[in-house]
């Protein structure tokens, strides 16, 4: 099964503005797989392929790790598309 790119834009934004955890545009892997009901090493290969052509970006949130402590941790968030220059 394949899944455009838009499909996989599509689903980070609605996961994202699902998020009651934290910051609406910024979720974690664990937290995208999650909310886009898929392992998380298929939202990490999106999440790669995204980082790579530049609509999304790596980021550090604080999370609470298996022990309780507080611990910065890599989340990523779609970065806007740049608008085009009007032509003169």
């Amino acid at each position: 099964m394949t899944i455009s790119e838009s499909e996989i834009l599509d689903a980070i934004r609605e996961a994202a503005n699902s998020n009651a955890g934290g910051p609406e545009d910024v979720m974690t892997i664990t937290e995208l797989a999650e909310a886009m009901n898929v392992s998380p090493r298929i939202a990490r290969k999106h999440v790669a392929s995204l980082l790579k052509s530049g609509a999304m970006e790596c980021v550090h949130v604080r999370r609470s790790s298996i022990d309780g402590r507080i611990i910065p941790v890599p989340a990523y968030r779609l970065i806007a598309a740049p608008k085009k220059k009007a032509k003169r």
